[in-house]
């Protein structure tokens, strides 16, 4: 018996010690959140002014309503594009490829219609 409770003391310990794998931290105030998590990532918004994030590794992306976003990755490469602009991605030799308004993009959905229902008649 008192090797299964010092067994079990000694699990504890080990256990409380670690801390939490979930740790990191968020706040929030009138128009504004941010976010960071235990392995270094951090996220924030702001209203009106769009939102960021940054991952562990140091690569971040970032963008506001209206005009659009930007993502870098952490060996510099970065992708950019706005709705009805297209996107632009250069590598780290410098190396770009651009798709212009209208190319490589989903055409737009169409117009609705609207739609007539008969109507039903109550159950009885």
């Amino acid at each position: 018996m008192k090797f299964t409770a010092v067994g079990f003391a000694g699990f504890l310990v080990a256990a409380l010690s670690a801390g939490p794998v979930w740790a990191g931290s968020t706040s929030h105030s009138k128009g504004s959140t941010s976010h960071t998590n235990a392995e270094g990532g951090s996220s924030s918004h702001s209203a009106g002014e769009g939102s960021s994030h940054t991952n562990a590794e140091g690569g971040t992306t970032s963008g506001a309503a209206g005009q659009g976003a930007t993502h870098t990755n952490t060996e510099g490469g970065t992708t950019s594009g706005a709705y009805g602009e297209g996107a632009t991605h250069t590598n780290t030799e410098g190396g770009t490829t651009s798709s212009g308004s209208g190319e490589g993009q989903a055409p737009p959905p169409p117009a609705a219609e609207p739609v007539e229902r008969p109507l039903r008649r109550p159950l009885r």
